[in-house]
Order: structure tokens, then sequence, then C-alpha cells
């Protein structure tokens, strides 16, 4: 890497880490939804995590990207960011 007269980096280094397998995500999901999960993840003897893994797995190997996107807009999905 060359470095400038002030002893600098001219450029940034590659990241030489690997992608990380697994990402974790934090959501809010209504109580509704959020009690049939905790539910069905009892009564399976299922991790809540694996349950929505399958269910993006298959709901993403099912249909586009763009129908995805107006199906769930169609049906109340929005960007939710905080102010």
């Amino acid at each position: 890497m060359k470095r400038s007269p002030t002893g600098l980096a001219k450029t940034v280094p590659r990241q030489t880490e690997p992608v990380p397998l697994m990402m974790k995500f934090s959501i809010n999901l209504p109580s509704g939804i959020g009690m049939a999960l905790k539910q069905t993840a009892f009564s399976e003897r299922l991790s809540e995590s694996s349950i929505v893994e399958v269910a993006l797995k298959q709901l993403f190997g099912r249909i586009s990207p763009e129908a995805l996107g107006l199906f769930l807009r169609q049906n109340g999905a929005c960007l939710r960011r905080k102010p």
C-alpha cells in the first residue's frame, strides 16, 4: 500500500474478514403473530428463529422480488424507520 507524504495510506485496505454465515435481526411483530409463532415453536419443539427462517426461504423462493414487493405493499407493508 502506498503512503502519502504525511504517512497516511492512500487507499483503503481490503476487508479480509469473511462474510458472516448468519445475521441477527430484531423486529417487532403484532402480538397475534408473535403469539402464534411462540405457540407453534413450543408445540412443535422448534425455535422461533428456525420457523421464521424456513418461512422466509419458502416465500423468497416462490415469488419474484417485484411481485413480492407489490404483494407486501398491498397488504400494508411500508418503510418503518425511526424519526
